[in-house]
């Protein structure tokens, strides 16, 4: 080859060399004066080799959280499915009730007092009333109240037009200010007393509005209205069922008049729950014929609801085994949870909830293996009918336990019942002292008291207690009551119900845990960029070393094809 020639290509390379630093060392070994190695294909897979284990185990890492921020998903949308569902179940006591005409009258369980069962008839002949007063002559709801202070007294109108308080003595008096002295903020101030009389500012026509007064359901709990400004009586705001006060009156109030099994009765409300044990019945109108009232414990209908119950507490069960499965020797593979301690302890949670005690029912303390519900060797549960049906037969009441949180009385003289979530089940033990005194134990196992006793007030004809493990207890003497034990329970469903709700509670543990599982997927995601930068400048600095070294041994091919030119000229010197 002409020097020249190999002067070119070499002016050729150094160009190149310039334009495309990475690409020069394949022209070198392409025009055969560098090492003949793809220079390219080693340094890609020296980075390669550096590069893949990293991003394989962050991107593994990014997988996993992906994963698990899914599966937890499904957790809470499945929990809150299950908790739906429990909704169903509630106050479900396997007491199934009937009337014959259902538009006239309805039962219902109060959970008062264990129901037995039981059939009666009834006939309304007259329902409970309101007295209905409406004070007239406003031009506009904002009219000012023309009194200095108004009363209200509810008790019984004679014949005669004499009037008797109520035996509670019920009564409210509203004293005017800038605070309530306009017509909408008077009725207000009266509704604010609690005393069971409802105010409303009625818009009759354009110019024209009356300030109504509705008293409670009953005869003895009408409504004597004094309003007075300076010492004298204010008749526009004032009803004495005298002629002068007629006009106010819209209706009477009246005692709800019925038979029940052909025994006169009457009450002040419509909703009577002191008749039959354990029941509320609702009188909706008059009627005409008798109407059949009955309740009976029927059996398949408390299996099916239990079945069912069983049904959806073992696809959680299931559903949370199997995301929190540690795989096997076998080769089955590990759930995406199998090392989440969090939804662990809640499957052990579901888990211990089914041998869990059931106290507060009865004497002895209840559990769901009373009703035949077991618990299997995988964790999950089935019912067996047989014994099922033996223990449910024998003593229906009992499967409150399961659906139904509840107060009651041993005593048909006594009604219990509970607000608000301060109390604690157990049974207690009610003392009645006096008619407006009374004391409550709690009650061992045993049956032996395990306090000094807790002294109950009386208000508004009821005996609560506002301190102790029965707080939120009230208790209504029928009659004039008489000693009895009182059970208050929490069902199992209320006690899975609570606990679901806790698990979704706004800003759960759940959430916390997608939330730092998000900042890992970011930080996994950060980490890739800043490898991929890393080995891009890594893969830089290989091309620059291969490069330089490509050039060297281009060089090192150039000396030694002078020397072989040399020498060969040499040699045929010596010949000539």
């Amino acid at each position: 080859m002409k020097k020249g020639t190999i002067f070119a290509l070499l002016f050729l390379v150094l160009v190149i060399f310039e334009r495309y630093l990475f690409m020069a060392v394949d022209y070198l070994s392409a025009l055969n004066v560098g090492s003949g190695l793809n220079v390219t294909q080693i340094v890609d897979a020296l980075v390669d080799a550096e590069k893949v284990p990293q991003e394989s185990r962050i991107q593994k890492q990014l997988d996993e959280r992906n994963i698990s921020i899914s599966s937890l998903g499904d957790v809470k949308s499945d929990l809150d499915i299950f908790k739906s569902n429990l909704d169903v179940y509630k106050n479900e006591t396997g007491l199934v009730t009937e009337t014959t005409n259902n538009s006239a009258v309805g039962v219902t369980n109060n959970g008062k007092i264990a129901v037995q069962p039981f059939t009666h008839s009834i006939s309304v002949n007259q329902l409970a009333a309101s007295h209905t007063l409406a004070f007239l002559g406003y031009t506009t709801d904002t009219d000012t109240i023309s009194a200095d202070t108004v009363q209200i007294e509810l008790g019984t109108w004679n014949p005669g037009g004499t009037f008797t308080p109520d035996t509670a003595g019920t009564t409210a008096t509203v004293t005017i200010d800038s605070t309530n002295n306009t017509l909408q903020s008077f009725a207000a101030a009266v509704n604010a007393k609690n005393i069971g009389v409802t105010a409303n500012v009625v818009r009759i026509d354009e110019n024209s509005y009356a300030l109504s007064m509705i008293s409670p359901t009953g005869e003895a709990r009408q409504m004597r209205v004094s309003a007075l400004s300076g010492g004298s009586t204010v008749d526009s705001l004032s009803y004495n069922n005298t002629a002068i006060h007629a006009g106010k009156l819209i209706a009477s109030g009246k005692d709800a008049d019925f038979t029940l099994d052909g025994l006169a009765v009457t009450r002040n409300t419509n909703s009577v729950d002191d008749i039959v044990n354990g029941m509320t019945i609702e009188l909706k109108q008059t009627t005409t014929n008798p109407v059949g009232i009955g309740a009976s414990y029927d059996k398949d209908a408390a299996l099916a609801n239990l079945t069912d119950f069983v049904t959806d507490l073992n696809f959680m069960i299931n559903k949370l085994t199997e995301l929190t499965y540690r795989g096997s020797p076998g080769g089955e593979d590990a759930g995406p949870l199998a090392d989440d301690t969090l939804v662990k302890g809640y499957l052990r949670s579901f888990k211990r909830m089914t041998t869990t005690p059931l106290p507060g029912f009865q004497d002895q303390t209840l559990y769901l293996s009373n009703f035949g519900v077991m618990t299997e060797l995988d964790g999950s549960v089935s019912i067996n009918e047989t014994k099922f049906e033996e223990f449910f037969t024998a003593n229906p009441d009992a499967f409150s336990a399961i659906t139904n949180t509840r107060a009651v009385s041993d005593s048909n003289l006594v009604q219990a019942e509970l607000s608000g979530s301060l109390w604690k089940t157990g049974t207690y033990e009610f003392d009645k002292l006096s008619s407006t005194t009374a004391q409550l134990y709690k009650l061992d196992e045993n049956g032996a008291r395990v306090d000094a006793g807790h002294a109950m007030s009386f208000e508004g004809g009821k005996f609560k207690i506002a301190d102790g493990d029965a707080r939120g207890l009230a208790l209504t003497m029928l009659g004039n009551g008489e000693d009895a034990k009182i059970f208050i329970g929490k069902s199992l469903m209320q006690t899975i119900q609570e606990f679901t709700d806790n698990i979704l509670r706004p800003n759960n543990d759940i959430d916390v845990k997608i939330q730092a599982y998000n900042e890992d997927i970011t930080e996994f995601n950060e980490n890739i960029t800043d490898l991929t930068e890393r080995m891009a400048n890594q893969r830089e600095r290989y091309m620059e070393q291969f490069t330089a070294m490509e050039s060297s041994v281009a060089s090192f091919k150039k000396t030694g094809d002078l020397l072989t030119n040399f020498m060969d000229s040499w040699r045929a010197s010596l010949k000539s």
